[in-house]
């Protein structure tokens, strides 16, 4: 794998480039052949893990979030930095 000019989506090519520089991704090819999974499993990870830029919204109380969907509970973690 080249790493010229190529953008890191996400975990998956994080592991790819560490695994590749410390010569463990020659050594599983040198083992289990050229076909060994590793591109599946990036792209998995890619997907499951993904880099780049989160929209976020702002709900009217100055905090931004990064996913409207996501489903908070009252921890009370946060009281004396936010207090309700």
């Amino acid at each position: 794998m080249s790493t010229k000019n190529t953008s890191i989506k996400g975990l998956g090519d994080v592991i790819e480039r560490i695994t590749t520089f410390t010569g463990i991704k020659a050594a599983v090819e040198a083992v289990a052949g050229e076909d060994c999974g590793c591109g599946a499993r990036r792209d998995a990870l890619n997907e499951l893990v993904p880099f780049g830029r989160v929209q976020s919204q702002d709900d009217g109380d100055g905090v931004r979030e990064a996913d409207s969907n996501r489903h908070d509970t009252d921890t009370g973690l946060h009281d004396d930095i936010h207090p309700g």
